[in-house]
């Protein structure tokens, strides 16, 4: 008997999946033996009918430094006021589907909150985090995974950072400042997809400004594949 979403996984576009390691009778009566499945099937939806089932994703305890990565910032929203509208993307960099429930973020050491319900990250998928979830409002961002409070846990500006830990694991930590990172209202800054790695991630140049309207009007890619910001992709020097 599962719920909509209170204890068992309420996934749209996926099938609800019971791990491997929990195969029988009792054991699948308990929704945290239940995931959103990993791997697509068909047309793109996610799940796998008739062959043996994913396994449920792991917690971030299993991950590494540059395992997760932030690749796309929104701080300074023009189509919605900013308290509305902010919002950070985070990108799984591994081949394990992840947990995010228990990974800490924090910004500047001041503003904190830790994840602490289940959101799934598949390999190779980003992860929204904003301080709307409602479309409506929030300068219509669709599908956030998590959402934080603004201020008391975080408020972002155009020279900030946001650090990526569990533990004694730092995954990932990015400071920007409106100098050397781009900086535009309306604007999200975006990590070019060649420079997907906790290094490159520090500097300034790796970032450009979004090309692609969202929602709004706002430019972004939430939840989307970045571009690759007009680096060198083919190695010809230009």
């Amino acid at each position: 008997t599962y719920d909509n979403g209170v204890s068992f996984p309420d996934p749209f576009g996926s099938s609800m999946s019971i791990d491997p390691s929990a195969l029988d009778a009792t054991s699948n009566d308990t929704g945290a033996n239940w995931c959103e499945a990993e791997n697509t099937f068909g047309d793109g939806d996610y799940g796998s009918p008739g062959v043996a089932n994913d396994s449920c994703p792991v917690h971030i305890s299993n991950l590494s430094d540059g395992d997760l990565l932030v690749t796309e910032v929104m701080h300074d929203p023009s189509m919605v006021s900013y308290y509305k509208g902010e919002w950070f993307e985070v990108y799984n960099n591994s081949t394990t589907y992840v947990n995010l429930a228990d990974l800490q973020i924090d910004d500047s050491g001041s503003d904190i909150f830790t994840v602490d319900e289940y959101t799934p990250l598949r390999p190779g998928e980003y992860a929204i985090f904003a301080v709307r979830d409602n479309d409506a409002v929030n300068g219509g961002i669709e599908g956030v995974d998590f959402r934080y409070i603004f201020g008391s846990e975080v408020g972002l500006t155009d020279n900030d950072d946001i650090t990526l830990s569990y533990g004694v694991i730092t995954f990932d930590s990015v400071a920007w400042d409106n100098s050397s990172f781009p900086s535009t209202s309306g604007v999200a800054m975006q990590l070019g997809t060649p420079s997907f790695d906790a290094a490159s991630n520090d500097n300034g140049t790796s970032w450009c400004d979004s090309s692609l309207t969202y929602g709004d009007g706002d430019y972004g890619t939430p939840g989307g594949t970045n571009g690759d910001c007009d680096a060198d992709t083919d190695g010809d020097g230009f």
